[in-house]
């Protein structure tokens, strides 16, 4: 692949993270209830994340934290498990909530790449992500997903 290898040397001068070829696969769950979301998310065995609820935003670490009522509806997150998956809920804009699991795979046509974002609070450590990027013939390598694999 002539992109990834010019990616690798453009990557190693510019001090970029490193590409690779891989695949991702995505399942969505639609929750209509506040009620339902934290039972869906809790089955799903989040391992370190963050929250993000009417009045409280929070990162976790060694499993989610137990929930306090005056945090109100619990907005947004995302989250890593132990079995590598990555995790995403996000309001769907009809009054519901979309839960998201991303499955990365090492065979794929897509590229990815793993950078660092700070945190919120520095004493969280950086903010890891995974980007997959698709070859579009128009626009060229367009980035499709990218989600949270945990804390450096």
């Amino acid at each position: 692949m002539d992109v990834l290898n010019a990616y690798k040397s453009a990557a190693r001068q510019l001090g970029l993270p490193e590409m690779h070829r891989g695949g991702c696969q995505l399942e969505t769950q639609g929750l209509a209830s506040a009620k339902d979301v934290w039972p869906a998310l809790a089955a799903m065995s989040p391992r370190q994340g963050w929250l993000q609820f009417q009045s409280r935003q929070l990162a976790f670490h060694d499993g989610l934290p137990p929930v306090e009522t005056e945090w109100g509806l619990l907005l947004a997150a995302e989250a890593a498990t132990s079995d590598g998956h990555s995790l995403a809920l996000s309001l769907d804009g009809a009054g519901g909530w979309t839960l998201t699991r991303y499955s990365h795979s090492q065979e794929g046509e897509m590229l990815y790449d793993e950078p660092t974002q700070l945190a919120h609070d520095p004493n969280t450590g950086r903010l890891r992500y995974r980007r997959w990027w698709r070859h579009d013939p128009a626009q060229g390598y367009v980035q499709i997903y990218a989600c949270f694999i945990g804390f450096e």
